[in-house]
């Protein structure tokens, strides 16, 4: 039931963002984030058919990942970067039946980014990747949460740059505008409005889930001595502090290894001296 819930949520995030792409970035010359953005302005300047564009650069990534990393890459990837490209390719005529091009594209580059954002958040609360732009936080994953950061943003920026010189500074300020919104849309409505997120860790197989946090995840964390209130027995408490961005990795790993194990989770508002990622 779970797996038949999930994947529903997965196609419809797809859709979503499939339709979006259609009605609202390539018919009004908007450009959407990452590798789609990118895919957009390749399909319109050598007249290939964007859905083709965009399955290809997912595959080459697709084919990179499995090569340098484990097959949770693949299992997180698969799907996703072929259905998006497909469900654009299906919905390529949504523009022919409705036609927003009369409305204020101000409100349209906004309504646009938040129809992405909704869509990306489907697919990421099922702990998914949706473009070829998300294996950057595999690829770097040896880096810091902040550069990984610097390197999207400095890609967005440099898209926006490309569609100044397509299509103009109007519509670059209007994708810029979408881009944002759906950021920060997709991020606060799959992990909420806090940066950090504290984890609060008791299983029986504390050593694996160290190992865990520690060589996979690369963070830091904490091991408490506690003593029960009615047991009186001593237990450890594992505790670690990890972006937001990585929730879904550290939770779902936890689960995998201990699914007994007690987890509280709890958001942290601002972290001092925060500590980053371990150095391989």
């Amino acid at each position: 039931m779970r797996t038949t819930l999930s994947l529903a949520k997965i196609i419809i995030g797809s859709l979503i963002i499939a339709v979006t792409i259609n009605l609202f970035f390539v018919n009004l010359n908007f450009i959407s984030s990452g590798i789609y953005g990118f895919s957009q302005l390749y399909a319109f300047n050598t007249g290939y058919d964007l859905a083709i564009v965009m399955i290809l650069a997912n595959s080459f990534f697709l084919i990179l990942g499995a090569l340098l990393y484990s097959k949770d890459y693949l299992r997180k990837s698969v799907v996703t970067f072929w259905l998006v490209p497909l469900f654009v390719y299906l919905t390529k005529d949504v523009p022919a039946y409705i036609d927003i091009t009369s409305a204020d594209k101000f409100l349209l580059a906004i309504y646009g980014g938040v129809l992405m954002g909704i869509g990306y958040r489907f697919i990421y609360r099922e702990n998914m990747l949706v473009s070829a732009t998300d294996s950057i936080k595999i690829i770097e994953k040896t880096t810091s949460y902040n550069s990984e950061n610097i390197l999207l943003n400095s890609l967005n920026a440099l898209l926006i740059i490309l569609t100044y010189f397509t299509f103009g500074l109007n519509n670059a300020l209007l994708s810029l505008i979408s881009i944002v919104i759906m950021e920060n849309i997709s991020k606060r409505l799959t992990l909420g409005i806090n940066e950090s997120k504290v984890f609060y860790i008791i299983t029986e197989k504390d050593k694996e889930v160290k190992k865990f946090i520690i060589e996979d995840l690369k963070y830091d964390l904490t091991v408490l001595e506690v003593r029960g209130g009615f047991t009186n027995n001593k237990r450890k408490v594992l505790m670690s502090v990890i972006p937001s961005e990585d929730y879904y990795k550290l939770k779902e790993g936890i689960r995998r290894i201990d699914e007994k194990a007690f987890i509280s989770i709890t958001d942290s508002y601002e972290t001092i001296n925060e500590s980053k990622r371990l150095k391989q």
